[in-house]
């Protein structure tokens, strides 16, 4: 398995695999997604992703989306292998914190999370407002 900065001609692909795992938003274009999400891919093609949206002082991890025909194993493997890898990126454009929404449903996103050091800071309601 590698893990790699996407590119545009990623993001349909990017774009079904969220929709597939419940972030269910219409008319969103996915062809101009760079350089803001990372993909893990094996022999078969993406079988995940995560989004890095860098920030000062706190940079986000979202939208964790990982093949659900994969195993278990699989999925933990290859969740824990985006996170690890979203975080030293936001490190790397300087942000000093990471935070990410996770859904109450994506119970495996947060274990990974708390086994790296993450602690609940709050909950809500995440928002999505169309700008175009």
């Amino acid at each position: 398995m590698d893990i790699r900065l996407a590119t545009d001609e990623d993001g349909p692909e990017i774009g079904n695999l969220v929709w597939r795992d419940g972030f269910r938003v219409d008319g969103i274009d996915w062809t101009d997604i760079g350089p803001y999400w990372l993909v893990a891919e094996n022999g078969a093609g993406i079988v995940g992703c995560i989004q890095v949206c860098p920030g000062k002082p706190i940079g986000r991890a979202e939208f964790l989306s990982v093949d659900e025909k994969l195993t278990h194993r699989e999925q933990a493997v290859i969740s824990k292998a985006l996170v690890i890898q979203g975080c030293a990126t936001l490190s790397l454009w300087g942000s000093q914190a990471a935070s990410s929404m996770v859904s109450f449903k994506n119970k495996g996103f947060k274990r990974v999370l708390k086994r790296r050091g993450a602690r609940v800071m709050s909950s809500g309601n995440m928002f999505l407002k169309r700008l175009v």
